[in-house]
């Protein structure tokens, strides 16, 4: 057994048992009374191309419409986690956004795939992170050339809703962390307005009554100026409350 061949979403070999093909499709929506959701469904589940073989249906997608009515829902993208593709995307670099804004927009993308990587490479190699998506189920090919330069786009509905939610959620992100740099940048600059006008608005969007309440209030703000000073470390060394003179300090 240690001579297995693999066989990919790239090879021509076993393209049509990866999902459901149509004429299966049509089965089951005949069968559950829904073949007039046939143009509705495959909108939302179909779109994979595996080898040359271009109409692929998502089966766990599909079986779940039928049981739910017809109902379109994301069924697949919500059945498991899906941290690891959120992460590429959100901490990837401008390029790899812009690209992906590109594809919501009905686009497509060249990238050699590489058959052979390994979860490390998503930290090494640019072009990774392409792969994951292709062979997790978040990209299809349109069309391969030679030395696996593919042709990417986003495979359907399914799909693209769970890119925009992440789009957002990235975006909302990027936001909060603008005014995070910001805030430290004011700090160190010595611009006090703007530092304080930051500051109260994380401590009032964070904070609660009943954290400030109690005997010891003071520590609450302590150790919001302590994390948010964590984010200096790269330039300054940062320490709380050590002995300093005859008392001690809460943060340096």
């Amino acid at each position: 057994a240690n001579n297995i061949s693999t066989f990919s979403l790239l090879h021509e070999e076993f393209q049509d048992k990866f999902g459901l093909l149509e004429s299966n499709m049509k089965m089951f929506l005949a069968d559950y009374d829904l073949i007039e959701k046939f143009s509705e469904v495959t909108t939302w589940y179909d779109g994979y191309c595996i080898g040359s073989c271009k109409r692929i249906y998502n089966p766990w997608s599909v079986l779940n419409c039928c049981a739910k009515k017809g109902n379109l829902l994301p069924y697949w993208v919500n059945s498991s986690d899906n941290t690891l593709m959120q992460q590429c995307v959100t901490q990837g670099s401008s390029e790899l956004k812009t690209e992906i804004e590109d594809l919501l927009q009905g686009g497509h993308v060249e990238k050699k795939i590489d058959e052979g990587f390994i979860f490390t490479d998503l930290e090494e190699k640019p072009n990774a992170v392409w792969a994951l998506l292709l062979y997790s189920g978040y990209l299809t090919i349109d069309s391969v050339s030679r030395g696996n330069l593919c042709c990417l786009r986003i495979p359907n509905n399914e799909v693209k809703e769970l890119y925009q939610s992440t789009i957002l959620d990235w975006f909302e992100r990027s936001l909060d962390e603008h005014k995070y740099r910001m805030l430290l940048s004011s700090l160190i600059a010595g611009d006090v307005d703007t530092f304080s006008q930051i500051f109260q608005q994380f401590v009032c969007s964070s904070a609660s009554i009943f954290d400030v309440s109690g005997s010891e209030p003071e520590r609450i703000y302590h150790a919001f100026v302590l994390g948010m000073l964590i984010g200096l470390r790269d330039r300054y060394e940062v320490k709380s409350n050590r002995e300093s003179g005859l008392g001690r300090y809460d943060v340096m």
